[in-house]
């Protein structure tokens, strides 16, 4: 086995622990609505200075729940964006349920601050590190207009690798790995394919004004 296709199994592989780890995840929020439900059923039957703190728990294990949901984001699409919204779901639920001081509150808030601020200012395209923006094949297109800053046609296809496929499919283009596209003034380079699939794709804006 060549070095090349170690590493695509080695993919392939983390690929999946992802995929199973998010699919514990949900099982793991779906059956905390039964906790929720409990939750709900002790507020209703308990008095005034009791259901206080059951209402803070019940909070607590909401907050947690979206927490969860938001993971699962992460570990599906890969993007800068759904780590940073799992940050902002942690720091909210901390705020709102850990913070037992004024100080707590407002760290709280200059945290939240702070990410917004590296969302606006200092937000990294890129994880890798190299040029341009990684994205999954699996993004939505939506997302991809987002971050790369480009108007794709969001009823074109569900996900960026759908629409590659698809208009590779009308222009009688071979996709393959390291293949670079030039789609509505933004370079696209196929980072990472395996098999016929496409895993990562590069995208690089306005680099070209000529479409293949």
């Amino acid at each position: 086995m060549n070095n090349k296709s170690l590493k695509r199994n080695l993919v392939q592989s983390t690929q999946f622990l992802e995929i199973l780890i998010s699919l514990f995840i949900i099982a793991a929020v779906l059956v905390s609505f039964i906790d929720l439900g409990r939750y709900i059923y002790q507020i209703l039957h308990t008095n005034l200075t009791l259901s206080y703190d059951l209402l803070t728990d019940f909070l607590g294990h909401a907050l947690l729940m979206a927490v969860g949901v938001e993971l699962v984001v992460m570990l599906v699409n890969h993007t800068p964006g759904s780590i940073i919204e799992v940050l902002l779901f942690s720091i909210a639920r901390k705020m709102l349920v850990g913070s037992k001081s004024m100080t707590d509150f407002i760290l709280g808030i200059m945290a939240i601050a702070g990410v917004f601020a590296i969302r606006k200012y200092l937000f990294v395209e890129d994880i890798s590190g190299k040029r341009g923006i990684m994205l999954s094949a699996a993004t939505p297109i939506k997302e991809v207009n987002r971050l790369v800053g480009i108007n794709l046609p969001e009823d074109y296809a569900d996900t960026i690798g759908g629409l590659l496929v698809r208009y590779s499919e009308e222009h009688d283009i071979e996709l393959r790995e390291g293949l670079k596209l030039t789609i509505y003034n933004a370079d696209v380079f196929i980072a990472e394919m395996s098999g016929d699939s496409i895993e990562k794709l590069r995208f690089t804006k306005g680099l070209s004004d000529e479409e293949v």
